[in-house]
């Protein structure tokens, strides 16, 4: 298959749940940063008995980015848009609006059962095991 388009794990959840069946672990391993959270695929992974895990992985760029000044963006997945104008008020906005998303995947994968774990990219071994730890993936004692 050829890669194209936007992807769309919401869609990518629901394809993969109507092939496997439960029980089992489906760790979803994404920077989850697309229009909507994958809500509907992972409800339908969980009621095909499959006990889905978030990974968000993230950059440290994409976490804190740096500017020096007003820079003008273009977007490497979607590049018939027009580039964007970016200026420090801009980064406050998006680390915001980024924030905000984290919270919103968080709490969604709390309220559902789901474990939800968000890794840095370039994040240590241990800080990572820790943070799968934390998530209760992982367990210190085998």
């Amino acid at each position: 298959t050829e890669p194209r388009g936007a992807s769309d794990i919401d869609r990518a959840l629901l394809h993969y749940g109507a092939a496997a069946r439960g029980p089992g672990l489906a760790v979803v391993i994404s920077d989850f940063f697309g229009a909507t959270l994958p809500f509907d695929g992972l409800q339908y992974l969980q009621h095909r008995g499959l006990a889905p895990a978030v990974v968000q992985i993230v950059s440290r760029d994409e976490i804190d980015p740096v500017l020096d000044g007003d820079a003008e963006l273009v977007d490497v997945e979607h590049p018939d848009l027009p580039p964007v104008l970016v200026d420090m008020h801009a980064i406050g906005r998006y680390r915001a609006e980024l924030e905000a998303h984290r919270r919103r995947l968080a709490s969604y994968c709390q309220e559902h059962g789901i474990p939800c774990v968000r890794l840095v990219s370039d994040s240590s071994y241990s800080d990572r095991a820790g943070a799968w730890q934390g998530a209760g993936l992982v367990s210190a004692y085998g």
